[in-house]
């Protein structure tokens, strides 16, 4: 009797030590598998990035990660919101996730300065960083060469060292800085993503373009030009346009987001999408290395 309960301790023993053998070899597996997933996915986000630097679309699992680094021109009325819902109404692959670091009056002076945007851009693997100026910093006057310029070429430094591309909003001329043109906007964000090699929404290009056939449509708020929900809609579509690379006409005219409502009319609709993309189509072309004025 002694001699079998010992053999039955010591096979139960052995079922033990196998279990255990089988637990260590499935982790080891799931681990490796798990590696090799994360390394596949790895390549797959630097093969999109070059391709993207080449001007060519590719195909990708990982959804399109963005981050919105800026004021209250971004956050009135939910601009990343809108964008992500006109993806979704397009379907559009890969899907789009967004995050913002905003503060209300903020520039990217005191944005580098606060070291918050830096820390939030490097805590996560996004495929594009937005950088939005104070609205006022893109002219020479208010500091275009010595504060708007020199921080975005940190910022674009450190966003690149992340594996990520920088990507400019171009906002647009303020009603209380008239008559100054938008034009002052236009040139300051175009020459900057050139030489930077980076991306732009051109919103301010398509708030003027737009304007043109509705002048009635109120694209700001306030003096200091802050969207309405009209011109939210409108930079919207141009973030559509700049990140997907195509065309947002036959997109509905109506938006909701966890923190926003936008409906504009049909035919406001129509215009905006096709504002949208033909400034992203002019800036684009514009801000390419072999373009000459």
């Amino acid at each position: 009797m002694h001699t079998s309960r010992g053999r039955r301790a010591y096979s139960l023993l052995e079922l033990l030590v196998a279990v255990a053998i089988i637990g260590v070899l499935l982790a080891l597996t799931t681990a490796a598998a798990q590696k090799v997933r994360a390394a596949a996915l790895r390549t797959e986000r630097a093969n999109w990035h070059h391709q993207r630097t080449l001007g060519e679309a590719v195909p990708r699992k990982l959804p399109l990660k963005v981050l919105f680094v800026g004021n209250s021109f971004t956050f009135t009325n939910d601009v990343p919101g809108l964008t992500v819902a006109l993806a979704r109404a397009a379907e559009a692959k890969p899907e789009l996730t967004v995050d913002s670091h905003v503060v209300g009056g903020a520039t990217l002076e005191s944005h580098w300065n606060d070291g918050a945007a830096l820390a939030k851009i490097r805590s996560n693997d996004w495929d594009i960083v937005v950088l939005q100026e104070q609205s006022q910093r893109p002219l020479k006057a208010f500091g275009r060469d010595t504060r708007f310029y020199p921080y975005a070429r940190k910022f674009a430094e450190a966003i690149r060292g992340t594996g990520a591309i920088p990507l400019l909003y171009m906002t647009w001329a303020r009603p209380d800085m008239a008559p100054a043109p938008q034009q002052l906007w236009t040139e300051s964000y175009a020459d900057l993503t050139k030489e930077l090699t980076a991306e732009c929404a051109p919103v301010g290009v398509a708030f003027e373009r737009f304007k043109l056939a509705f002048p009635g449509t109120a694209l700001t708020t306030d003096g200091n030009g802050h969207p309405s929900p009209q011109g939210a809609y409108l930079a919207a579509c141009t973030f559509y346009a700049a990140l997907y690379r195509r065309s947002p006409e036959g997109l509905p005219n109506r938006l909701e987001t966890g923190s926003a409502i936008v409906t504009v009319s049909p035919a406001e609709a129509t215009a905006m999408q096709r504002a949208a993309w033909d400034s992203w189509k002019q800036i684009e072309m514009r801000t390419r290395a072999e373009w000459k004025p």
